[in-house]
């Protein structure tokens, strides 16, 4: 696409750098705009590109745009990205309990992230058993969905070693 497209404010490079900015959960619209604006986006090879404007109402049009747009295999990624928010949400909501006085935390509370992980392990098991099997040739299974600070089962191992006064 040498020749520039009447009417579109913003390059291809720079509409795919906004997106993949504001793909992370814990990067919000404002941010992402400062972060044009100072230079500090890339495109997808890693070159910095120069700055400019872009309002936070784009970059969140740009990235709902992107999400319609995705494919079926996109789609994976985009379930597995979210599994990994997800993952690190309820990790976050342990670490809140935790932070709790013992025999002030809220059960019910800490029942919901448990249960919430096993159906999350539920569904990756489930996805698994659905794949058709690899080819023989294919030397490695799939890349494992990355877990925060230690995978889904630790997380209530670390609140038990906690309540124990053990170091998780």
């Amino acid at each position: 696409m040498d020749e520039p497209i009447v009417g579109r404010v913003y390059s291809d490079e720079q509409r795919a750098a906004v997106v993949r900015a504001y793909e992370d959960p814990g990067v919000s619209a404002s941010q992402v705009v400062a972060m044009a604006a100072a230079g500090e986006l890339r495109d997808a090879r890693g070159r910095p590109l120069g700055g400019f404007a872009v309002p936070a109402a784009s970059v969140r049009s740009m990235h709902r745009k992107e999400r319609r747009r995705l494919g079926p295999d996109d789609l994976v990624a985009a379930n597995r990205r979210l599994i990994r928010e997800i993952l690190n949400m309820a990790w976050t909501e342990i670490q809140a309990i935790k932070r709790t006085p013992a025999g002030e935390r809220d059960m019910r509370r800490l029942t919901a992230v448990v249960a919430l992980h096993a159906r999350i392990g539920d569904v990756i098991r489930e996805d698994e058993g659905s794949r058709p099997a690899a080819p023989a040739s294919r030397a490695r299974g799939p890349a494992p969905v990355p877990e925060p600070s230690g995978g889904v089962g630790s997380l209530m191992a670390a609140h038990l070693a906690d309540q124990n006064g053990e170091v998780a």
